[in-house]
C-alpha cells in the first residue's frame, strides 16, 4: 500500500498538483470526484453488468482517495496517520442503525 500512495504522491508532484495547487482546490476536487461516486453508488446496478458497476465504484473510490492523498501531501500529513487517528477515534463508538443509517450514542 505504501509504494501505491508513493506513486500516487510522485504522480501528482510530477504534475504540479502538490505545490501549484492547494488543499482548498483539492478538496473542491474531493468534493467532484464524491459526487461522481454517489452517482455510480446510486446508480441501478440490476441493469449493469456486476462488472462495470463494480469498475465503476471502484474508480470512484480510487479518484476520491487520490484526491485525498494529495490534500495531505500539501498539509504535511501522511494519510496512514490520518486513517488511523480516525479508526482511534470510532473503534469504541456505540451506537445503532436507523434507517440504514449508523448513527452514534451520544456519552
Amino acid at each position: 500500500m505504501q509504494e501505491l500512495i508513493d506513486n500516487v504522491i510522485q504522480w501528482a508532484e510530477d504534475r504540479n498538483l502538490i505545490a501549484g495547487s492547494s488543499p482548498e482546490k483539492q478538496l473542491q476536487k474531493t468534493a467532484e470526484e464524491l459526487i461522481e461516486l454517489a452517482v455510480a453508488v446510486g446508480r441501478d446496478s440490476v441493469s449493469w453488468e456486476a462488472a462495470t458497476y463494480a469498475q465503476e465504484v471502484a474508480d470512484g473510490i480510487g479518484d476520491v482517495l487520490v484526491t485525498l492523498i494529495i490534500v495531505t501531501e500539501q498539509l504535511g500529513l501522511r494519510v496512514e496517520d490520518c486513517l488511523q487517528f480516525a479508526y482511534d477515534e470510532i473503534k469504541d463508538r456505540k451506537g445503532k442503525m436507523i434507517l440504514g443509517k449508523f448513527v452514534k450514542e451520544i456519552s
